[in-house]
């Protein structure tokens, strides 16, 4: 039996080791990836499009979205049906965004009492990618998505030193091949925002190191 047992360990790891080789073979735009996911020189963590989570007010936040090149200047604006004191801010890409942002989805940027709190963009980067740009974390959580729950998980991979959350929905029988090709959400959030998922760590086989 435990003969058995360090097979399996043996061939899963192995497994894990061609995944990430596999990535690191693969043609990556690196500069792409990193505009998304790093900070700007002089605008520290979290940042995003000139915007600091938790510090930026909605209004001058709105402005600078208007402003930057990524983002076409007209704004739309929705309130949560959930929290009174929560809105969003969408906007369309320019076509001038960095290559890995998906152009499906517009960007949103999330408020909660005339603050921005989080700035949240859907990419076409895989998450293996992100694993060989920010390296490993063992904070974060996996639950059931808000959405077909019953056949869908999501994982959210935390980095604090980047201020951002990471994300990702994928069905719950997935080999982990798939699950470090689905492409991820991006959250580059407030501190207040981040606690919950820093209070929690991941399971033992998502700790893979790229």
């Amino acid at each position: 039996m435990t003969k058995q047992v360090l097979r399996i360990v043996f061939f899963i790891t192995g497994l894990f080791l061609l995944i990430i080789l596999a990535f690191r073979l693969l043609p990556n735009d690196d500069d792409a990836i990193r505009a998304l996911l790093l900070p700007s020189e002089g605008c520290p963590a979290p940042c995003f499009m000139n915007i600091r989570a938790g510090v930026t007010d909605s209004m001058e936040a709105a402005r600078l979205i208007s402003k930057h090149k990524w983002a076409q200047s007209t704004l739309f604006y929705m309130r949560s049906l959930n929290d009174m004191y929560e809105r969003y801010v969408l906007w369309q890409w320019s076509g001038q965004q960095p290559a890995g942002v998906s152009v499906q989805r517009q960007g949103q940027m999330r408020i909660y009492k005339n603050q921005a709190v989080g700035m949240i963009v859907d990419t076409t980067i895989p998450l293996g990618s992100v694993w060989l740009v920010l390296g490993a974390t063992d904070k974060g959580t996996v639950s059931l998505a808000e959405t077909r729950s019953d056949t869908e998980m999501m994982l959210v991979m935390v980095y604090p030193k980047e201020g951002l959350l990471v994300r990702v929905v994928v069905p719950k029988h997935l080999s982990q091949a798939a699950l470090w090709g689905s492409r991820v959400e991006i959250e580059s959030s407030s501190e207040q925002s981040m606690a919950f998922f820093k209070a929690h760590d991941l399971p033992v086989l998502t700790r893979i190191r790229p």
